[in-house]
C-alpha cells in the first residue's frame, strides 16, 4: 500500500533533466528507473519512479510518479514534504492525485499533501492492524516520534551550528537517537557516548557509555 502522485506540466520536461536535478539534492540516490531518496540518520525513504517516455500517456502528464509507503510513521510525509515540494517548485509542476482526501488534479500544496498522506496512512494501518495476523505495533506517543525525527533530522545543521561556536564553547558531539524494542511492545530510546569529548543528551530514555575497561555502562 503506497502514496502515489503523478505530475504534469504545460510543457516538455525530458527524464533526463529530471534525473539531473535529482542527482543534486542530498539523500538521493540514483538508479535506472528511480531516484530513491533515503536518509541513513532518519531511516526515511521515498522515492520517484521513471516510466519510458515513449510510452502514451494522458496530455500533459509527466513520465515521474512519487511513491512512498503507507503503514510508516507520520514522520516519513513530513520529511517527504519540502523535497516533493522543491521538486513542484523547480519545474514549475501540476498534479494528479487520485488519493481518497487528496489534491485531485490542478496545483500543488504543502499542506494538501500531508493532509492526503495523513488520510492515506491512517487508512492503511487501520487495513493491516484489522488483520488475523495483524503485528503487534511498537509505538510511543505521536509528540514523542516527531520530536525524536525533529533531533535526527536536524542533526548536521546542529553539529554545524556548535562547530560555529567553537571558541566559546568546547567541541560537542551531537548523537543519534535510535530506537530499540526492550519487551514485547515496548520501545526506548537510546545514544551513544564514549565519553572523550564534550556531548548535547537530548531528552531519551538511556545514554549507553564505558567505563575506562571499555565495557558498556548504561
Amino acid at each position: 500500500m503506497s502514496y502515489d502522485l503523478w505530475f504534469t506540466s504545460k510543457k516538455p520536461i525530458s527524464v533526463a533533466a529530471m534525473r539531473e536535478y535529482f542527482a543534486e539534492q542530498p539523500n538521493m540516490h540514483m538508479a535506472e528507473g528511480r531516484a530513491g531518496y533515503e536518509n541513513e540518520v532518519t531511516d526515511i525513504y521515498f522515492g520517484f519512479d521513471f516510466s519510458d517516455e515513449s510510452e502514451e500517456r494522458e496530455p500533459g502528464r509527466l513520465p515521474v510518479a512519487f511513491n512512498i509507503n503507507y503503514f510508516r510513521p507520520h514522520t516519513f510525509g513530513l520529511e517527504a514534504e519540502p523535497v516533493l515540494t522543491a521538486f513542484v517548485k523547480e519545474f514549475d509542476l501540476g498534479i494528479d492525485d487520485p488519493q481518497m482526501d487528496g489534491m485531485g488534479e490542478g496545483p500543488y500544496s504543502p499542506a494538501g499533501f500531508i493532509r492526503g498522506w495523513d488520510a492515506g496512512n491512517r487508512f492503511g494501518h487501520r487495513a493491516i492492524m484489522s488483520g488475523e495476523s495483524a503485528p503487534k505495533p511498537l509505538t510511543l506517543p505521536a509528540a514523542r516520534v516527531e520530536g525524536i525525527w525533529r533531533w535526527n533530522f536536524a542533526k548536521a545543521d546542529t553539529a554545524e551550528h556548535m562547530f560555529d561556536l567553537i571558541g566559546e564553547a568546547p567541541p560537542c558531539f551531537i548523537p543519534t537517537i535510535m530506537l530499540f524494542q526492550t519487551g514485547e511492545t515496548t520501545v526506548t530510546s537510546l545514544v551513544v557516548w564514549d565519553t572523550q569529548m564534550a556531548i548535547a543528551i537530548p531528552d531519551v530514555d538511556l545514554v549507553l557509555t564505558t567505563i575506562d575497561g571499555g565495557a558498556p555502562v548504561v
